[in-house]
Parts: structure tokens; C-alpha cells; sequence
């Protein structure tokens, strides 16, 4: 079994505040923002925190539904003492794996300064057909402050499993 369906269980017991795993569609995710905007309301009481949280949730979820292959994902956010975690999983083409996986090495080589540059630079640039310029990660490694985490695990001759987890301090 994939990890990150263990993990999906595991969390069932933990602080979850939101897990769902299943199709992907732009109404499921509006939903799924105004839900999370009013849970942040009731757990959070520092703005800024909430403002990062809430950000690098409109973020990952917009990825999520602009970038999939196939509409199924697993999206999952809790919370500690320390941090705020939201986990993503889905399925990528095995021909797209390399190009994403340098791609995120990319972002996580960066500086904060670096990471403006590149996000006014990729302002510029074209968006794909899907939608994006390849914003998103850098805004969620922005907006964090965090070095982005996520692994693949190959499934068969044409795709593979793509994890994604970003860590948020809470600000005191």
C-alpha cells in the first residue's frame, strides 16, 4: 500500500482538520476553501499565520485541480503544536516525473530573494494550456518559508505516485 493512504488513516486520529481523497473538480475545491476559511477561523488566532495557511492552501489545491492527470487525489492538512502540514498525493505521467522532480529541486536550491525573482520572472513567461506558468510552487515555497518536500513512486510502465507536503510554522 502507498504510503500516503497509510498515512490517510493514521491521520483519521490525529489533529486532522481536513482529508478527503477522491475526484478533483473546481467546485470541490471552492468548497473545500470556504470550509477551510472557516476552520482557520475557529483554530488559528494569529493572522499572519492563518493568512500563510490559507494561502498555501488556495495554492496546492489550485495546483491540484489545474494539474493532475487523472482527477483522483488524496489532500490532507493538520496540525501540531509547532505546524500547520498539508499533504497531497497523485497520480503523474512517469514521462513528466523528471522534469517536475528538477523542477522542485530548483525551488528548494533557492533563496527567499531568488524565489522573487523567479516568480516576477515566470509572471512573463506563457501560461501552459492547463493554466499555469509554473507559479505555483514557487508561491507555496514563498508564502511558506519552507523548502518544499514530495517524492514519486513509480506504479507502473506509465505512471507514478507524486507525494507533496508543505510545512507551515506557527507564528507565535
Amino acid at each position: 500500500m502507498l504510503d500516503i493512504f497509510k498515512r490517510y488513516e493514521e491521520l483519521q486520529k490525529e489533529n486532522v482538520i481536513f482529508s478527503f481523497s477522491g475526484e478533483v473538480s473546481p467546485e470541490l475545491v471552492r468548497s473545500t476553501l470556504d470550509s477551510l476559511e472557516s476552520r482557520l477561523e475557529e483554530l488559528e488566532k494569529n493572522s499572519k499565520t492563518k493568512k500563510k495557511v490559507f494561502n498555501v492552501l488556495v495554492e496546492v489545491l489550485q495546483n491540484l485541480n489545474h494539474h493532475i492527470e487523472t482527477q483522483n487525489a488524496v489532500f490532507q492538512i493538520w496540525t501540531d503544536k509547532d505546524n500547520y502540514r498539508i499533504k497531497t498525493g497523485n497520480l503523474i505521467f512517469n514521462r513528466n516525473v523528471e522534469s517536475l522532480k528538477n523542477w522542485l529541486i530548483y525551488i528548494n536550491s533557492t533563496t527567499g530573494e531568488e524565489l522573487r525573482a523567479l516568480y516576477k520572472e515566470k509572471l512573463n513567461d506563457k501560461f501552459t494550456p492547463k493554466g499555469g506558468g509554473g507559479l505555483g510552487f514557487i508561491d507555496i515555497a514563498r508564502k511558506s518559508g519552507q523548502k518544499l518536500v514530495y517524492g514519486f513512486e513509480e506504479l507502473d510502465e506509465d505512471y507514478s505516485f507524486f507525494s507533496f507536503q508543505i510545512n507551515i510554522p506557527k507564528e507565535n
